[in-house]
């Protein structure tokens, strides 16, 4: 589960989808496995056509997830290998970083309620993550 509490880039919690660039790497669900968004590319050829695009392809897990699944625990399956910059990785944009939630099992979030021991050098990289994608992969896969 994936819990979006920054309120930086949003009003009034509203988020707002952009259409998912064409290209590869596009967010869907698994057509073989229940509640799971994965990249895959293992899709019907129809979820192409611009018509359908929109529903079923996203340019990040995050909204495949809150899309497909809303209010439903939601499995994130990364199979789209790119090259990324580890240092990059790790500094969100938003400047709100996700961890597991301390109230909610299963669940990442960017809020800022987490203990402050996770902000210390050593226990940074193993507790706080740039996206929600990390945040899950990391601590659930």
């Amino acid at each position: 589960v994936v819990v979006d509490e920054c309120s930086s880039g949003t009003a009034g919690g509203v988020v707002e989808f952009k259409p998912a660039p064409s290209g590869d790497c596009e967010w869907h669900i698994d057509v073989h496995e229940h509640k799971v968004c994965t990249n895959l590319g293992d899709y019907p050829e129809e979820w192409d056509a611009d018509e359908h695009r929109e529903y079923h392809l996203f340019a990040t897990a995050e909204e495949c997830c809150e899309t497909r699944f809303l209010g439903l625990d939601c499995k994130v399956v990364d199979e789209c290998v790119e090259e990324r910059d580890e240092e990059a990785r790790n500094v969100p944009p938003s400047g709100c970083e996700w961890h597991l939630d301390v109230d909610r099992h299963l669940t990442c979030t960017n809020s800022k309620d987490y203990p402050a021991e996770w902000d210390a050098g050593e226990h940074r990289e193993h507790f706080l993550f740039a996206t929600a994608e990390e945040c899950c992969e990391t601590r659930f896969l």
